[in-house]
């Protein structure tokens, strides 16, 4: 069994692995991003800036909130990842992924960020590849 397949959140945002081990879910996302997308260079600096962002954000939601903003906020672009890629379209297969870990509310979060790289088309999101130098080498 994984390290990813064992962490579940709860109530307070702590995530466990058992007794002895406890975290935050923002820092368990943070090492999971990281292990998926530090290849990516470009796409891991792009992350870590969201994070922090949304880390400094955070701060006008209800604390019960701000765990789950920045956790989605690391995790938003593990869809680009190898092995994690599976329609081509990052959202999603993010999104399923980190469903996949038991994580539905974040998988929600990831699903639904967009911004320029997206457009609506005939009713339906349509990605339009910015060139950053991972997304051009597909």
């Amino acid at each position: 069994m994984t390290d990813t397949q064992t962490w579940r959140h709860n109530r307070e945002g702590r995530v466990s692995l058992g007794p002895r081990f406890t975290t935050s879910l923002h820092e368990w996302a943070e090492r999971e991003a990281g292990r998926l997308l530090a290849p990516l260079e470009y796409t891991w600096a792009h992350t870590q800036g969201v994070a922090a962002t949304a880390r400094a954000l955070s701060t006008v939601l209800a604390p019960a909130e701000r765990e789950v903003a920045v956790a989605a906020a690391w995790l938003h672009d593990v869809g680009c990842a190898p092995g994690i890629i599976a329609t081509a379209f990052h959202p999603l297969d993010g999104a399923c992924y980190v469903a996949s870990l038991g994580h539905p509310r974040i998988a929600s979060l990831v699903a639904h960020h967009t911004g320029p790289g997206t457009r609506l088309s005939g009713g339906a999101l349509v990605p339009s590849w910015r060139s950053s130098p991972e997304r051009t080498a597909r």
